[in-house]
Order: C-alpha cells, then structure tokens, then sequence
C-alpha cells in the first residue's frame, strides 16, 4: 500500500516498478505512521511517507498548506503532495527526529 501511494504521489517515482522501491518503517512519530521510501538501484531522492493519526484533533489542511510553504520557501524538506491521509515529502538520511524531551529543553527548542 505504501509503494501504491508513493507511485501515485511522488512524480519520480511513477515510472519505477514496485519491486524497486524498498519500504523501511521509521520510528519517532508523537500521532503519525512514517515510512522511509528508497529507490534500489537509482539516484533518486527518498521519499517520507506521512500517514495521519489523531484525525479530528489537527486540521490537516491547515498543517499541509503550512508546510507546503515552508517547503516552498526552503524552510522543510521538499513537499511532493498529499494523499487521503497522509503526504509524501523529502525524506533526509542521517537526520534524527527531536524527542519530547528534546522539546522540553530550552536550549534546543529555541533554535
């Protein structure tokens, strides 16, 4: 389901056969499912797959209007589009997702 929706959504991967895009659970998400979409065998960019949890709690419509711009003005990571209950955007190797605890200290979140 994941490779479906990474076909449909992400413009560089439309032409790739499914048996070539390798999917990787990724963990860290506080509401959301995440999914690391690589490409075997090819240069092209990885894909984060955002599914949505805790429906009715944030306007998603809101949240990807925000962060299509903040893509748009190099603030995120690329914004490849939306899908029923999630969005695909760039997915950066090496980078690590804040914790809550990283939230809580000053230093950090004042960044």
């Amino acid at each position: 389901q994941v490779r479906a929706i990474v076909k449909r959504v992400v413009a560089h991967a439309k032409q790739t056969p499914p048996t070539k895009i390798e999917i990787k659970v990724i963990s860290g998400g506080i509401t959301n499912m995440l999914f690391r979409a690589g490409f075997v065998g090819s240069n092209k960019p990885p894909v984060l797959v955002r599914i949505f949890g805790a429906e009715g709690m944030i306007d998603r419509s809101v949240e990807n209007e925000t962060y299509k711009w903040l893509a748009y003005e190099g603030i995120a990571p690329s914004y490849y589009g939306r899908f029923v209950n999630g969005r695909c955007e760039a997915f950066h190797d090496g980078y690590q997702a804040c914790t809550l605890e990283d939230l809580r200290n000053p230093k950090l979140s004042s960044m």
